[in-house]
């Protein structure tokens, strides 16, 4: 796990702080512990099977998960890259995917809301936003 403190929250203003709260007790609540490796191996290459795995280096590569609720797709991730970045807009839901994440030194915890990265344009070489932009305000 990363020893930096998470990234300061930024304005947030283009976010639905009822639903960012409601997901932080969800996964607070849901932590994914219980998901057996085979469901959540079954499910993940559900979502990631049109994933270009081999242009991605499992040495080199930077990436980000944009709104990493629990952290149970960055766990089946963060093993097939250099570094990925969480982000979260939920301080409660970022506190379970560094639970759930502690097995894995490549990863970086960032609070922030998806129109507020921590990143210079151009710096990542792979981003996935999983059932989170459709709850954002203002998309565009």
């Amino acid at each position: 796990m990363s020893a930096q403190p998470p990234a300061p929250a930024g304005s947030q203003q283009n976010v639905d702080r009822a639903t960012v709260d409601g997901f932080g007790q969800e996964w607070s609540h849901f932590t994914q512990a219980g998901l057996s490796d085979e469901e959540r191996a079954r499910v993940f290459n559900e979502y990631f099977h049109i994933f270009p795995w081999e242009q991605v280096s499992s040495s080199a590569s930077v990436g980000a998960d944009v709104g990493c609720g629990s952290g149970r797709w960055a766990a089946l991730v963060a093993p097939r890259v250099g570094r990925l970045h969480v982000i979260d807009a939920s301080p409660d839901a970022l506190a379970v995917a560094r639970t759930n994440l502690t097995d894995h030194s490549n990863v970086s915890f960032h609070l922030a809301s998806v129109d507020d990265l921590p990143f210079e344009d151009g710096t990542l070489d792979f981003a996935y936003s999983l059932g989170v932009l459709h709850h954002v305000p203002d998309t565009a």
